[in-house]
């Protein structure tokens, strides 16, 4: 029995080893005044809670197998910003939603094969060069499917 779950965890390791994101536990500072969260979170809107995240990066290597293999993992490490700690839940549900965003633009990203070891480094050339605007295009799309899909008012309501 031990056997068989050894194989799996092997094949699971082994599919997963293409890609990854790395997200550390985030740092929380709770009680913060909500006067400073624009400059905390760099936002304008107002809001009750944000999450930053310090330096997100996407490392990439490129490998040969049968032909050329791209393998690609994000970091990340986020701190979340919170006027009252009842905000947290809803934090987390961003950062989880922003993992799944994150894990299927590496599945996407992994997924061809190329020919040569110049087509490999081309794309992930083109991937590292565009990762802070993807970053930024997969937190909007966080903000805009948890903060605006459930009450377009809502934002402004909590404002208030």
């Amino acid at each position: 029995m031990v056997g068989r779950w050894l194989l799996l965890l092997a094949v699971t390791a082994e599919l997963s080893a293409s890609s990854a994101v790395y997200m550390m536990p985030p740092k929380v500072f709770s009680g913060t005044p909500r006067d400073n969260l624009p400059k905390r979170c760099a936002i304008t809107s107002p809001v009750h809670a944000c999450t930053t995240f310090e330096r997100p990066i996407l490392t990439t290597h490129c490998r040969k197998e049968e032909q050329w293999v791209l393998d690609a993992t994000v970091q990340l490490e986020p701190t979340v910003i919170l006027t009252r700690s009842s905000f947290f839940a809803h934090e987390m549900e961003h950062l989880r939603d922003i993992d799944d965003r994150l894990e299927a633009y590496l599945r996407t990203l992994v997924a061809p094969r190329f020919a040569t070891r110049d087509q490999c480094l081309q794309t992930a050339g083109v991937a590292i060069y565009s990762f802070p605007a993807t970053f930024e295009r997969v937190k909007g799309e966080s903000n805009l499917r948890l903060d605006h899909s459930r009450d377009p008012g809502r934002k402004i309501a909590a404002a208030q």
